[in-house]
């Protein structure tokens, strides 16, 4: 009789190790505030070594920029996606554009991690500018095409 376990078991996981941790860098940095939060303790809640992350990522900004890139700013982008869908009204559209960025701030730990922006943006400059320069300003401009066209439209 084989006792040996299959080789599939061991494998690693290379692929799905900078998702691991971005994620648990999101529960680390939404309980503690990215000037606490340590790589230690993203490692831990990963279940790898701290000098696993320094594989994926260049630093502790880095890891906190890719958790931005990858959280919210789908969310940000998938709200304005439903907004544009033109053979709604105005009104409607702008409904359900708050009622989407209302879901990210609310339901999600993203909005956690906007709070986090907002309450420590000394400590990120760089992510900040970023988080600002591409995701405040796509959902900027969504609402303002959604009240231009309201107003256009005389429905505002």
């Amino acid at each position: 009789m084989n006792t040996q376990k299959p080789k599939y078991l061991f494998r690693r996981r290379k692929e799905d190790r900078p998702g691991e941790l971005v994620d648990a860098a999101l529960d680390v940095f939404v309980e503690k505030g990215f000037a606490a939060a340590r790589l230690d303790d993203v490692a831990e809640k990963a279940g790898v070594s701290k000098g696993t992350i320094y594989l994926y990522f260049k630093n502790e900004e880095d890891l906190f920029k890719e958790v931005i890139s990858t959280g919210l700013a789908p969310a940000v982008f998938s709200a304005t996606a439903l907004t544009e869908e033109n053979d709604q009204s105005s009104t409607k559209r702008l409904h359900r554009f708050l009622r989407t960025w209302r879901c990210v701030m609310y339901e999600t730990p993203f909005g956690n991690l906007l709070k986090l922006l907002a309450a420590e943006p000394g400590n990120f400059p760089d992510a900040v500018q970023r988080f600002n320069e591409s995701i405040l300003r796509q959902a900027k401009r969504t609402m303002i095409s959604i009240v231009e066209a309201g107003i256009a439209g005389g429905e505002f």
